[in-house]
This record gives structure tokens, C-alpha cells and sequence, in this order.
């Protein structure tokens, strides 16, 4: 039978999305709530048709109560994996500040996301999300509300990244210590060998995070616990220069040699990754998140055609078998290693 679209939309007084309205017959669903509960753990309202439970991730869907949403995926071939995704985080002014409108099931294994943008009125930001063996993608593209007066559009501008935000924390194999009781991991000991087993690709091939130079952080005081040694870190690819400004204060002279994002799993038996080819810089950041902030490509283009991509990959614990899978999945991904910058010691901060 063909899919219709058909959507749950939430209509939001901000900060508080007071409402979520209808709930149409055939919409997968785990739960629908008379009263709106809140959070990945409590409030799932939608989840994506999946085709073959037995080979792809599960995305469910819950709201945040700081109008936004949570999409959350689980793999059925990777044990103790879950990744919790606030889409969006509201980061400030050098981020979009998108509000969530709707959801819509447009297939099996396909969810699409509709977010208003406070600092971008008339235009929509459209996050599809798309489930197959081993991966879940999202798309972003923007496209105008109704009524809007395309005119504005059709020039390039300057566009604010979004800042979508991954975390691990709920995965007992993968959480700081195994366990999934938010802020459980964020002890010193227990926080480490959460970074020990994070890790990037750079010159000298896979590299855990706490193996590179970590700066600290500006956002907790030079003597803070979480500095001694640094909790986050910020990461750019070799065809950047790693200082700050443009990039936050503890930005790790030490470069990627590809977008990638990865933490292996507690028992060393599977691994998870997150890849954006246009990010602009990554970061490992408080509690068990994970973000490339990604630019919208192609960037001369109109605002309309253009789009950013990022993955997230459930897998066993094969590094080489990940970049194949990655380089598959973005064409060309592997040559930004050629069209890097010289580093020399003014590209770290002090």
C-alpha cells in the first residue's frame, strides 16, 4: 500500500510547547500522551516504520522541553548502543535557534523534522532522517513557510550553522562507568575513560582523545577539577588552522585527517561515529556528547540549495572497515586530508 505523508505537529507558545495535537491511525507510534511528558526516557510520541527490525536502527521521537525534540537510535546488532540526539541545541548567536513545528512519516525507515528559525523568519529548516543497515543519515535543506516572499532567499548570505547534538550516556556500553543514570559519568575517573575511548583519525592514523593535546576550557574556572585534566575539546581538520578566534579557546593542535567522530563501546567489541563532510569544527563536549558543526553547502549558492549531511554509524569494533563504509558514503571524503594548511607553532594557542 502507498505511503501517504501524515504528520504529529506540536504548536509551541515559546519556551514551552504546550500542545501536541493529532495522531492519525497507521502512524508508528510507542505511546501517545494526554499529558506531554518530556525527555528520550519518558515522552516518546512517534517512531520511524522500520522495515526490518532485525537489520536497522529504531528512531523514536520525544520532546524537549526547550522547543526542541530528541530523535533516538538504537541498533539491533550493537549491544548496549543509544544515542539520544537533541535536535536542536540552542547555542547562542553564532547558531541557528530552530523551534520544532513537526514530524512526518514519509516511509519506512524516514522521518522528517520541521523546525521554524527564530533567527531566519520565513524559512523552514527540514531535517529528514533515514534508518538502513548499520547507519542513520540526516538531511537538512531549508525550504520557506507559507506566505513567504521568496525574494529575500534567492541571494547567498551568511547561514548559521544549527548545532545537533549527540549523546551516548543512556547506552550502558558505551555510558561513562556503564551506567545510564544521567551525570553518573561526569566524575574524574569515570569522565577519563569515557575520553580514552573516544577517538579522531589523524597523520598517525586512529588516535583516542586523550592521547592528543587537550586545551582548556574557558568555561569553567583554570583550576576547576574539569580542567585538570581538560573534560572537552574542540577539533579541527588539517585543512584548518587551529587557533583561537575563529574556533573556541580549547581547540586541540592536533588535526583530523577526515570529520570523524568516534567512541568504542566499553567491552572494545563495537565502535560508534559520527561523520560530517563539511564540518567546520568537532567537538567532545560536556557529558557524553559528540557535535560537528556543519556548514551549508554549497556555500555560494542560494539559501534554498543548500544542505548539510551527517551521519551516525553502529558497528563492530573495525576501524577499516568504518572508513570504507564512510568513504562509500561521501564521495571525495578522504582527499580533505590533500588540501591542507602548513602547521607551524602559531596555529596553537598558548
Amino acid at each position: 500500500m502507498p505511503f501517504r505523508n501524515r504528520s504529529i505537529r506540536a504548536f509551541s507558545t515559546s519556551p514551552l510547547i504546550v500542545w501536541a495535537a493529532f495522531f492519525i491511525a497507521g502512524v508508528a507510534s510507542t505511546g501517545f500522551y494526554d499529558s506531554i511528558q518530556y525527555g528520550p526516557d519518558k515522552g516518546v510520541f512517534a517512531s520511524a516504520i522500520n522495515s526490518d527490525p532485525a537489520t536497522i536502527p529504531r528512531i523514536d521521537i520525544s520532546l524537549d522541553e526547550r522547543c526542541g525534540v530528541y530523535f533516538t537510535v538504537t541498533f539491533p546488532d550493537v549491544p548496549g548502543l543509544r544515542a539520544d540526539n537533541w535536535a536542536y541545541e540552542h547555542s547562542g548567536g553564532a547558531f541557528l535557534t530552530p523551534d520544532f513545528e513537526s514530524v512526518t512519516v514519509t516511509g519506512h525507515n524516514r522521518l522528517v523534522l520541521r523546525h521554524g528559525l527564530r533567527n531566519l523568519p520565513g524559512l523552514i529548516m527540514v531535517s529528514t532522517l533515514t534508518a538502513e543497515p548499520g547507519v542513520v543519515e540526516v538531511l537538512a535543506s531549508l525550504e520557506l513557510a507559507p506566505g513567504t516572499d521568496p525574494g529575500p532567499h534567492e541571494q547567498p548570505i551568511t547561514l548559521k550553522p544549527p548545532n545537533l547534538c549527540w549523546s551516548f550516556q543512556r547506552g550502558e556500553n558505551f555510558a561513562p562507568g556503564g551506567k545510564v543514570i544521567p551525570n553518573f559519568g561526569q566524575t574524574p575517573i569515570i569522565y577519563h575513560e569515557w575520553i580514552g575511548r573516544c577517538f579522531i583519525f589523524t597523520d598517525d592514523g586512529l588516535t583516542h582523545l586523550n592521547e592528543t593535546t587537550r586545551r582548556k576550557t574557558a568555561e569553567v574556572p583554570e583550576d576547576d577539577v574539569r580542567n585538570n585534566p581538560v573534560w572537552p575539546q574542540h577539533y579541527v581538520g588539517v585543512w584548518e588552522h587551529a587557533t583561537s578566534p575563529p574556533f573556541p579557546p580549547n581547540i586541540s593542535p592536533d588535526r583530523y585527517v577526515i570529520p570523524l567522530l568516534g567512541t568504542v563501546s566499553r567491552d572494545g567489541a563495537h565502535l560508534t561515529a559520527v561523520v560530517n563532510d563539511s564540518a567546520r569544527y568537532s567537538a567532545q563536549v560536556w557529558k557524553t556528547c559528540l557535535h560537528h558543526i556543519p556548514k551549508w553547502t554549497p556555500e555560494d549558492a542560494p539559501v534554498l540549495e543548500r544542505t548539510w549531511r551527517m551521519k551516525l554509524y553502529g558497528m563492530k569494533n573495525d576501524p577499516e572497515a568504518l572508513l570504507r563504509r564512510v568513504e562509500q558514503d561521501f564521495p571525495g571524503i578522504e582527499k580533505l586530508r590533500f588540501t591542507r594548511t602548513d602547521a607551524n607553532p602559531s596555529d596553537s594557542p598558548e
